[in-house]
């Protein structure tokens, strides 16, 4: 096939540079060096995806970056380009760190682009001064904002919101426009991977909903999703329940201001309106009554209990939010466990706040490609990104256990999701689907083995007991309790970011827990006291 005219030029190049005749590359004059700039931002934008965008007739090896050759030319090309070609040389800057992270292809190439970028920033430290700069004003406006200016952002949003999910509107909107909550930063709530996310989410985007029907039908569905489970419990409790709900709300916006503990009372609240929906729709008549039971100070309480209309009699429920979960064996991670916690809790929440700010602050450098955490191609060798944050050197003497969710953000911000992960970091290739599978079976069963798993459940049973002594010195008969376990809280344990494929993961999850409860449970029975295990499933 004849190559068209206007990609001559560029052909000879990559001909004449593949094979080290670099005599024959004119780089006299500085529309010579300008040429030869544009012939780096096309072979960049071409070998990045090869054979999906390049033109017809036009020859280039998919591993173009790593002939030999390649890197020498460039490597003495970039000290003498003249100082005119800076707005090129920043052109390049851009597509080269972009082809960092999207090259899909032996690692060589990409190492030398990054290592050419590095050159190319010696010639010309405004770039490494635009790029550092980038990275500085997008962290401030990361931490900058306030839920309260959001909310009068998306005023409109928010009366939509009011009208069409006023439940969820009562428990989780409407506090945050008092000056309580008004100031708290909106990143804690961008950030909350159980109920905030996906407010402020449907926030964020409802305005652009008509350019987006999918992403439109999504967010709504999770809003309907919400409002449906409180509909549920709403028409089956009483008002002073309710209130008692109201109230676990509001508790749990009093640790808004710390990111960690306001996403480990989310998860407690999430996991016992989930308990309280499907209980409601599940196992009762419409007779029998739902009550969200206050916490107490003095002695240990349960969170729910049910009455049944039939025989009067009181059901007890303790719901547990703290749920089986892949991690890192601490013993061989060390100080990467506390990372795989992070990385567990708030990746996906993250990825959206900075989706949202990328929209919204437009930063000079086009910081969506920046994200090597979330550029997981299938074939590539990024594998999986929490090894890495432990082989980056934190600039602070504090153990790692020690920081502040802030300080675990900014690490985070600046390791993996600012900085292109080329150069000295460990990368793995996926293993196959069915080998990860496989491996994540294994997972399953070992981490039940744990220790934490069978107090977490003996925690729950002493709860249970306890409050069943104080409904029936108040002449209430209990005649069955429940242990909640909400395995979906556990994102890690139930999904692979990395296919989507989950296999019966779920299923090996339950029938190992109910293995573990089955002893608990006997022996309640020769009481005549009647205990079972609620796996909270949707």
């Amino acid at each position: 096939m004849q190559i068209i005219p206007s990609h001559q030029a560029l052909q000879d190049f990559v001909l004449a540079v593949s094979c080290g005749k670099f005599d024959d590359i004119s780089m006299a004059t500085v529309d010579d060096q300008a040429q030869v700039l544009d012939h780096l931002v096309m072979l960049l934008q071409y070998c990045e995806r090869f054979g999906a965008n390049t033109p017809q007739g036009l020859h280039i090896s998919p591993e173009f970056f790593a002939i030999p050759y390649i890197e020498r030319f460039f490597t003495d090309l970039f000290p003498s380009l003249d100082e005119s070609l800076y707005t090129k040389a920043e052109v390049v800057f851009l597509r080269g760190l972009a082809f960092t992270l999207e090259y899909i292809g032996p690692p060589k190439s990409r190492d030398v682009v990054y290592l050419l970028l590095n050159r190319l920033q010696k010639r010309f430290p405004a770039l490494k001064e635009m790029y550092d700069n980038a990275i500085a004003n997008f962290m401030k406006e990361f931490f900058r904002p306030t839920i309260g200016n959001f909310i009068k952002q998306h005023k409109n949003t928010v009366d939509h919101l009011e009208m069409k999910y006023p439940l969820f509107y009562t428990l989780f909107i409407a506090p945050l426009k008092t000056p309580k909550f008004a100031d708290r930063q909106l990143y804690n709530f961008y950030c909350n991977p159980w109920i905030y996310q996906r407010l402020v989410n449907y926030l964020a985007y409802h305005a652009h909903l008509p350019f987006s029907e999918v992403a439109g039908q999504r967010l709504e569905k999770s809003m309907e999703w919400f409002e449906e489970r409180l509909q549920i419990i709403c028409s089956r409790t009483s008002e002073e329940s309710w209130q008692e709900l109201v109230c676990k709300a509001r508790e749990t916006l009093n640790h808004s201001k710390n990111l960690e503990s306001f996403a480990i009372e989310a998860a407690g609240l999430m996991g016992e309106i989930k308990t309280a929906a499907q209980f409601l729709k599940n196992q009762c008549q419409p007779e029998d009554t739902l009550t969200f039971l206050p916490k107490l100070k003095d002695r240990p309480n349960c969170d729910l209990i049910v009455m049944r209309h039939k025989t009067g009699d009181g059901e007890l429920i303790e719901s547990k939010a703290k749920t089986p979960r892949h991690g890192l064996d601490e013993n061989i991670a060390g100080d990467v466990q506390i990372w795989d916690d992070f990385f567990t809790n708030f990746s996906d929440a993250i990825c959206s706040y900075l989706t949202y700010l990328q929209e919204t602050v437009h930063p000079p450098l086009g910081l969506t490609k920046l994200f090597p955490l979330f550029s997981t191609f299938e074939g590539s060798d990024y594998g999986y990104a929490l090894p890495i944050l432990g082989n980056i050197p934190a600039n602070t003497l504090n153990p790692l256990k020690e920081w502040s969710s802030e300080q675990k953000l900014i690490h985070l911000l600046r390791a993996l999701f600012l900085r292109p992960l080329v150069l000295n970091t460990p990368f793995t290739l996926l293993s196959s689907d069915t080998e990860r599978l496989i491996q994540r079976e294994q997972a399953t069963r070992d981490v039940f083995k744990k220790e934490w798993v069978t107090n977490v459940i003996q925690k729950a049973i002493e709860q249970l007991k306890k409050t069943q002594q104080d409904q029936m010195s108040k002449g209430i008969r209990i005649s069955k309790m429940y242990v909640a376990l909400d395995l979906e809280l556990s994102h890690r344990l139930t999904h692979d970011p990395y296919s989507y494929d989950d296999g019966n993961i779920l299923e090996i999850a339950e029938q190992a827990l109910r293995e573990i409860f089955e002893p608990y449970k006997s022996a309640f029975a020769e009481n005549n006291v009647l205990l079972e295990l609620l796996i909270i499933k949707f």
